[in-house]
């Protein structure tokens, strides 16, 4: 590649990623931002734990969601929250910062994937980058009633945190691992620092979601097949040569024994598994993909299936095979694995796209490499590119259909928003006149705990406001909720 060449692919990833993180800001700040709301959100923004593993406490493994969001907090108050903005919009900004953050690495990886490995030109490899952002955004948005999912949605901050951020960077460490192949002899060329670093990543991804860890987990076990095939006699030079995948596994079956005998665990533990229930709930999730992304998906597949079968012997071939079967074995894999913890865990989790994102993650990869493998070989993938990538841009943009709002209930920011100024409003006053107890009005909900706004976040929110600066003293706050508030907001909406 001559420099001039090189400079011009530099100079085109630079704007890609950087047009990157600006559309995935603007969405998270601008048309779909998130803030502090819920209970779950004043009980997590001022929580503590240790950044190890904690048998038997109510969440054991989930060690990078729990040091994370109030790390935000603490980012949002001191370093936001002086340019001028609230505790709300800080929130809301550090959120969209870190998430777009987040997004670029994840694609980052994927464009490395196609082109380092796979072999595809600067432009493809680009544009199959483009295509993955237009599905994070675009592959459910078939309703017209404000109830499309998207691949990134969840319900809430924490929840942002704690299953939106791990399904991220296990998806990250996928597509790294994937694209590198990290063996005993490849890790003695490693400077002491980069080996010290993906030890640490590994264990951040483990100890994160065992939703997200298990599609990790299971990737590395389906990596370590190929030289377990070729040296069936000795499995112990296998585990050897591969310490990466080996560490990564047994890290997720140690995790596994943490979570079982965790708080949460025994909460919602069954004695029988509700798989058919599971089944229908995610049977439920995917009929609502669209028809235009999923025929892309479908297609894709299917040629890169055919092309695999005709070009078996082929070596030209090997790392996209390589890329391709893997990601469709580690999708099965996956999915039998999802379908079981959510069994256990509960059946609505596998509504939730990021819940289920290892599911869609390797389909999509075993999609993008046949794209690029294809491109390679066919000018024919290359006109028809263009035109596919219109059309799913077409899905994302299109004003027929509306996206689901990132709070419980699906409220609105500007709900969300005067809701908790109007607590955090409450307890500034109190604290401003050394009161020694306040009472903060929020909506009455037909519920027993009135969630997502529980009686019980007084202390919470006292706590959440202190320890980011924001009061000084400590007094009794009540929740107490108010029809008015309802009436005000014409919430909840009917």
């Amino acid at each position: 590649m001559s420099a001039s060449s090189e400079g011009m692919e530099k100079t085109s990833k630079s704007i890609f990623f950087v047009f990157v993180f600006a559309v995935v800001f603007v969405f998270f700040r601008y048309i779909h931002p998130v803030t502090a709301a819920s209970g779950d959100d004043w009980i997590n923004l001022p929580f503590y734990r240790e950044a190890i593993p904690e048998w038997g406490g109510f969440n054991p493994i989930k060690v990078v969601p729990e040091l994370l969001l109030p790390l935000i907090g603490q980012i949002s108050s001191f370093v936001i929250m002086p340019l001028g903005y609230d505790f709300l919009t800080a929130i809301s900004i550090a959120t969209a910062i870190f998430v777009a953050l987040l997004v670029c690495a994840f694609l980052y990886q994927l464009y490395l994937l196609m082109r380092n490995k796979i072999g595809a030109d600067n432009s493809v490899s680009l544009l199959v980058s483009f295509i993955c952002l237009l599905f994070l955004f675009g592959a459910f948005k078939t309703l017209n009633d404000s109830r499309s999912p998207y691949l990134l949605w969840e319900a809430g901050l924490t929840c942002y945190y704690h299953y939106l951020t791990p399904a991220l960077i296990n998806g990250t460490m996928v597509l790294y691992l994937m694209r590198n192949d990290i063996t005993t002899r490849s890790l003695s060329s490693f400077h002491p620092l980069k080996v010290g670093g993906i030890i640490l990543a590994i264990y951040l991804c483990i100890f994160s979601n065992i939703f997200s860890s298990v599609f990790l987990a299971v990737y590395c076990g389906v990596s370590l097949l190929p030289a377990m095939l070729q040296s069936v006699k000795s499995r112990k030079a296998v585990f050897i040569q591969h310490p990466v995948q080996i560490f990564t596994v047994v890290l997720f079956v140690i995790s596994a024994l943490f979570e079982m005998n965790g708080g949460r665990a025994g909460r919602i533990g069954k004695d029988q598994l509700s798989i058919i229930e599971t089944v229908n709930t995610l049977l439920s999730l995917i009929e609502t993909l669209s028809y235009v992304f999923a025929t892309v998906c479908v297609l894709m597949v299917i040629f890169g299936a055919v092309y695999f079968i005709c070009n078996v012997k082929n070596e030209k071939s090997a790392q996209f095979k390589s890329v391709y079967w893997m990601s469709l074995l580690s999708l099965v894999i996956s999915l039998v694995a999802l379908i079981l913890v959510c069994s256990k865990a509960g059946a609505g989790y596998a509504s939730r796209p990021v819940a289920m994102f290892g599911i869609f993650m390797f389909i999509m990869i075993a999609c993008f490499s046949s794209i690029a493998e294809l491109s390679k070989k066919y000018k024919l993938m290359s006109y028809v590119l263009p035109i596919s990538v219109l059309f799913m841009l077409n899905v994302v943009t299109s004003k027929e259909t509306s996206l689901r709002e990132p709070h419980d209930m699906n409220m609105k920011f500007s709900e969300a928003y005067a809701i908790s100024s109007g607590v955090i409003e409450a307890v500034i006053n109190a604290d401003k006149t050394n009161a020694r107890y306040v009472e903060v009005k929020v909506p009455k909900i037909n519920e027993t705990s009135n969630w997502p706004f529980p009686l019980t976040r007084g202390r919470a929110i006292g706590d959440t406001l202190r320890s980011n600066g924001i009061i000084k003293n400590y007094f009794e706050i009540k929740v107490v909720p108010d029809e008015s508030i309802n009436q005000e907001l014409n919430f909840p909406r009917k």
